[in-house]
């Protein structure tokens, strides 16, 4: 599927209002797929919270923090460029 991560992303989260969940995860992981943070974040929350699959839960967790953590990195790269 093309399109954008945060267009995808509201569609997720739209199903995941609705608790339709099946339609929820597969927009999620598109989104995954495309880098969208917020996808990351909100499927570790529903396995955490409503599968109590703690284990897929861990796993987006310590996704979004890597994810984080690359931004981060990038963020800094950056702001040593400009300032040289």
């Amino acid at each position: 599927m093309s399109g954008n991560s945060n267009a995808i992303y509201n569609l997720a989260l739209h199903y995941d209002i609705k608790k339709n969940y099946k339609y929820a995860i597969n927009y999620y992981l598109i989104a995954i797929e495309k880098g969208n943070l917020n996808a990351i974040y909100n499927l570790a929350l529903y396995y955490d919270d409503v599968e109590k699959d703690y284990t897929n839960a861990v796993k987006y967790y310590l996704m979004a923090i890597k994810k984080v953590i690359q931004m981060q990195c990038l963020n800094w790269h950056f702001i040593i460029i400009i300032k040289k």
